[in-house]
Formats: structure tokens, sequence, C-alpha cells
């Protein structure tokens, strides 16, 4: 199902493309590392496109109307488990010219997919010398932070599902990659002079079911996580909310904000 119609690619639409994409940029519209960050956690860079498949559609909708895609509704999850039937997944994609574009701007932000970046431009002739690694500002990281976190990680607000409060308040993000994690660690101490460590989140194996509501047994790798509590991730959340675009965590990060502990 199409929920918003884009423009065809092609030699004759390209300059209407990278006017929109030139005006969006100038306006501000897209953070590329915002977006890096998405690439690096729910993101798919692959060898001949890339696509943004989630079921919240700020992000989406982000990209597609910068790029001037198209964006569909996915078929609704039926594997128990996976996903929630009710809220189908949103998905935008980008092919040829747009690919390469968004590539070369994501590419001094990422971390985990660098190298399937790399390839892309490789296949083009495109790759520069000149592509910065881990050399962030302090809004960069804090944008491409934001953009991970919408994807791999959550905020904790002091209230449960009920609206009961828990008096848990928080920040954290979960990924199988634990050098990743290892290098988010290094850089949030760098930008926020905040210590954390990265934990063992979920052991994996063999026959780790997916959910506890799953029957479906899968091949799983060990997750890692890096959890920060109460006044220590105010810096966090202080830097993260001018980026976020979920507007539930947007809203989950603000109560943080507005806790005692400000």
């Amino acid at each position: 199902m199409i929920l918003k119609e884009g423009i065809r690619q092609s030699a004759k639409n390209w300059p209407d493309i990278l006017a929109n994409i030139t005006k969006t940029e100038k306006e501000n519209k897209i953070n590329y590392a915002y977006h890096a960050g998405w690439a690096d956690g729910d993101g798919c860079l692959h060898l001949d496109f890339y696509t943004l498949k989630i079921t919240e559609e700020s992000p989406v909708y982000n990209l597609a109307n910068t790029f001037l895609t198209s964006v569909t509704l996915s078929t609704p999850e039926k594997r128990k488990g996976h996903g929630d039937p009710t809220n189908p997944r949103k998905n935008t994609a980008l092919f040829g010219r747009r690919y390469k574009y968004f590539t070369h701007k994501i590419m001094p932000f990422l971390m985990e997919k660098r190298n399937q970046g790399y390839q892309l431009l490789k296949k083009f002739n495109l790759v520069k010398k000149d592509y910065s690694y881990l050399e962030y500002t302090y809004d960069e990281f804090s944008a491409y932070l934001a953009g991970f976190t919408e994807a791999e990680g959550s905020f904790y607000d002091g209230y449960n599902k009920k609206g009961k409060q828990n008096f848990k308040y928080g920040w954290s993000v979960s990924n199988t990659n634990k050098s990743l994690l290892t290098t988010l660690k290094r850089l949030i101490k760098k930008n926020y002079n905040v210590d954390c460590k990265v934990v063992l989140h979920a052991k994996g194996g063999k026959n780790q079911r997916f959910s506890a509501q799953s029957e479906q047994k899968v091949n799983r790798k060990d997750r890692y996580a890096i959890n920060i509590n109460g006044k220590n991730s105010l810096p966090l959340a202080k830097a993260l909310y001018p980026y976020l675009m979920i507007p539930y965590k947007k809203e989950k990060c603000k109560n943080l904000i507005e806790h005692k502990f400000r």
C-alpha cells in the first residue's frame, strides 16, 4: 500500500530531486548524522539500495520528503513475537543517484556500517580519501546518538505502561556489536562527561526464543547494552532532545529532563 507517492527517478527528474534535497538541507530539515544513527541501527545499506523500514513514520517521512521517494506500508506481521501486527512498518528506499548522494552524506558519521558504505561508493568509483571517522562535533554526535537511540534504545521516564510511577529514570541502548557500544561509551564520556559500562544484556544461543510469546526458535548472538540511570542520564537527554523525531520517545525524554534530578 502506497502512503506517499514519490517522484520516479530518471535523468529528466534528477534536477528537481536534487533541488529539493538542496532546499531541505538549507532549511535544516534533514540531519545526516541523525540518519547515520538510524543506518547503523535499523537501516539497511544494501549494495544497490538503502531502505528504512520501521513502525514509526517520522524518520521515514523525513527521508522520503527530502529525496522525494515513496512511502509504502508493509504487510502486517503475522509471525508471533515479530513486531506489532496492529502497527505495520513504513518503508522508503533510495536507489541510484539518491542512494549515492545519501551515502556520501552519512559516510563521515557511520560506525558499524561504514564498510557497506565504502563498498557502494567503490562500486561507482566515488570513494573519497577525506571521509572523517569518529571526528564528531558535539552537535554531530548528539544527532547521531539520537538516531541510534530511536533505532536501538529508549528513555525510561519514571512511569510504567499503566502510568504509575516506578522511580526508574534513564537512557539505554542495546546491540549485538559490542565494539560499537564500546566506542559509544568512549564518545559519551568525551562529549557529556558521563561514565558508563557495556554489559551483557541477553545471552545468545542456538535455542534462544525470539520472545517470551513466540514459539519460534532462532540463532541469536549475544546482545550488549549501555544503561545510564538517574541524574547521570540528564546530559544525554538534554543533548539528544532537539534531534529526536519519534513523538513518544521525545515525550519520554522531555519527562526525564523535567524530573526532580534536574
